[in-house]
């Protein structure tokens, strides 16, 4: 039941999800690991501003509150949700590419499900774009600006944990070698 309710018009949670796996797979290695913790982190946060303190013990402290990622997660239940997702399908990548789980995943999985109590309900908004300061690789499609982000900014794309590069990636960095 849980992958097939509708959000809000935008497709159900089970189209989203593979969007979100698909997110996860295109992550180069460094992120792949990272991001696992990063999403926790978030969720966690929604939890200590927007829930009912039923579950505080078990979270990360609150971690960056004011992130746009962060604030954007509380917005609606919808983008809570599609957070989560994204949080399993990170989960899920890590364990493909390294063989166990990562410890933020078995933590908080099944914590981390429900949205917090005073999340508003509300359709899915598009995520913010944080590029570190990279104002110019903005874009009005959020994959296209995060897939520029990783193949011009950032130096530590690497595809070696059982997944090659994405096509876009090959695409955008074949001209400039």
């Amino acid at each position: 039941m849980f992958l097939t309710e509708t959000i809000n018009g935008k497709g159900s949670l089970l189209s989203q999800f593979r969007t979100a796996t698909k997110i996860a797979r295109a992550m180069p290695d460094k992120l792949a690991s990272k991001m696992v913790l990063e999403q926790g982190q978030i969720l966690c946060s929604a939890h200590r501003v927007c829930g009912d303190g039923e579950v505080d013990h078990l979270l990360y402290k609150l971690a960056h509150k004011n992130h746009p990622v962060c604030k954007w997660v509380r917005e609606t239940k919808s983008n809570y949700r599609f957070g989560y997702l994204l949080f399993l399908a990170q989960g899920r990548e890590f364990y493909y590419r390294r063989g166990k789980h990562h410890g933020t995943y078995t933590r908080f999985v099944d914590i981390l499900r429900t949205p917090p109590k005073y999340v508003p309900d509300g359709d899915f908004t598009e995520p913010p774009q944080c590029l570190s300061g990279r104002e110019d690789l903005k874009n009005e499609s959020y994959a296209i600006a995060y897939r520029d982000f990783i193949a011009y900014d950032k130096d530590y794309p690497a595809w070696n944990w059982g997944r090659p590069a994405p096509k876009w990636y090959i695409e955008r960095t074949r001209n400039e070698n």
